[in-house]
C-alpha cells in the first residue's frame, strides 16, 4: 500500500457520496427546510425560476402533482427534482444547495429524471431557468436541452426524449 505522504492523499480530501431516491413522507419538513434556508441567503437564486414567491406553496403542489427524487448526503438533503407530467411530456424543477454545487450532484440527478422520465414514455421534459444561472444551462445542454424559449426574465430549456 502507498504511503500517503508520497500519493497526496489526506483525509479532509474525501467526498461523501450522495444517493439519490425518491422522496418519502419523512422528506417534506426536511425539503421545507431546504428551500426556506435557501431563500434566507437572498444572494443566490434560491428556488427554481418556475416558483412562485411561497416556496412552502409551491413545494406542497409539487409534491402532490409531481415524481420527485431527493439528493441525500450524510443524512442532509442537498437537492431536490421534480417531474410533472403534462400530457406526453413533463415540467421539470431541480434545486440543488449552493454548498453542494459543481460536484456532479444536479447531473447526477437529472439523469435518474431522465431514466423516469423515458420510463413513464414522455417525449418531452423542459425546464424554467433563470438567464443568469449560467452553470443549470450548461448542464442541460450537456445533456441534449436546447432553448426553446427566452424573455429577459426567463428562460425554457426542452428536450426531445
Amino acid at each position: 500500500m502507498a504511503d500517503r505522504a508520497t500519493t497526496g492523499w489526506r483525509r479532509q480530501s474525501e467526498t461523501p457520496l450522495a444517493v439519490i431516491r425518491e422522496v418519502n413522507d419523512r422528506d417534506v419538513p426536511r425539503l421545507e427546510a431546504l428551500y426556506a434556508e435557501a431563500v434566507s441567503r437572498q444572494a443566490d437564486a434560491a428556488v427554481p425560476a418556475a416558483a412562485p414567491p411561497d416556496p412552502q406553496e409551491w413545494l406542497k403542489g409539487k409534491l402532490r402533482r409531481g415524481f420527485n427524487f431527493v439528493a441525500e448526503e450524510t443524512g442532509r438533503l442537498v437537492a431536490h427534482l421534480v417531474l410533472v407530467r403534462v400530457g406526453d411530456s413533463a415540467e421539470m424543477s431541480i434545486f440543488v444547495h449552493p454548498d453542494v454545487r459543481r460536484r456532479g450532484i444536479g447531473t447526477a440527478l437529472l439523469r435518474v429524471a431522465l431514466d423516469q422520465a423515458r420510463d413513464m414514455d414522455l417525449r418531452h421534459v423542459w425546464a424554467a431557468v433563470s438567464p443568469g444561472d449560467r452553470a443549470i444551462q450548461q448542464t442541460l445542454a450537456h445533456l441534449g436541452f436546447v432553448v426553446s424559449r427566452q424573455t429577459e426574465t426567463s428562460m425554457v430549456m426542452a428536450l426531445s426524449l
